[in-house]
């Protein structure tokens, strides 16, 4: 009986001690910081919903060109349906509230309903964010369960380290949704097989026995109509540049 009654003290006594070791122990949240200590989920799409809206993100990457603005999320927007906006980040290791964004609808939208659109995120002090989603809310605790995006190009290149220079200039086709369609028609619009080009000199002899038609032979150039106004692209360096004027 007396052992029962030593025991007993020593238990609570064991218990205690336990108690405080993980009190002291444990890491306590800091302000402005909530439970989760990283993003639940991760987007691995394309495309991937802002919650509670009818726009889209893309990709999100870190801003070198412009002061004052963090991060730069490529999106799609409804045009008819823009509301107030927050950018949540994950700064590492915190969590911060979000900030309002920015947001910058394209001017062409070929009379789509969804616009590509800039959403510019402003630079927060004492973070350095490594993922961010947009929000109807600035409570990143309402948000940690939304989908986050990874933030790329954090490291800023040099100009001299890049291997290579190149350029993609596309025309946008509003009439068709499908994309096979789309290839159909450039096929048979920038290189008509109806049309010859005059000078005969794509009609080489090492080419043909290279399965397929020799578009080379079909360029043809038509002179626009100048009475009328014709969109046009300007073939830039994207690394120096982050808008382009309206038209």
């Amino acid at each position: 009986m007396m052992v029962k009654r030593r025991t007993f003290p020593l238990l609570i006594a064991s218990a205690l001690a336990v108690m405080v070791y993980f009190i002291f122990t444990l890491p306590r949240s800091q302000p402005g910081n909530h439970q989760h200590l990283y993003p639940h989920h991760i987007s691995d799409q394309s495309i991937t919903l802002v919650n509670d809206t009818k726009h889209f993100m893309v990709g999100a990457y870190k801003e070198h060109r412009l002061e004052g603005s963090s991060v730069r999320i490529i999106s799609i927007f409804r045009r008819d349906s823009v509301q107030p906006l927050y950018c949540v980040f994950y700064c590492g290791s915190h969590w911060a509230n979000g900030m309002k964004a920015e947001v910058q609808m394209h001017s062409d939208h070929f009379g789509f309903h969804f616009v590509t659109t800039d959403v510019l995120c402003p630079n927060l002090p004492d973070c350095n964010p490594s993922h961010v989603t947009l929000a109807t809310q600035a409570d990143a605790k309402l948000a940690q369960n939304q989908t986050f995006l990874r933030i790329q190009n954090l490291v800023k290149r040099e100009e001299e380290e890049f291997k290579f220079n190149f350029t993609v200039c596309a025309s946008g086709h509003p009439d068709s949704g499908d994309v096979q369609a789309d290839v159909f028609l450039i096929e048979n619009h920038i290189f008509p097989k109806s049309q010859f080009e005059p000078s005969g000199r794509f009609e080489r002899p090492r080419w043909l026995d290279v399965p397929g038609i020799n578009i080379m032979e079909h360029i043809y150039r038509e002179e626009p109509d100048y009475r009328i106004y014709h969109p046009s692209k300007m073939i830039v360096r994207p690394r120096l540049e982050s808008t382009t004027p309206p038209r």
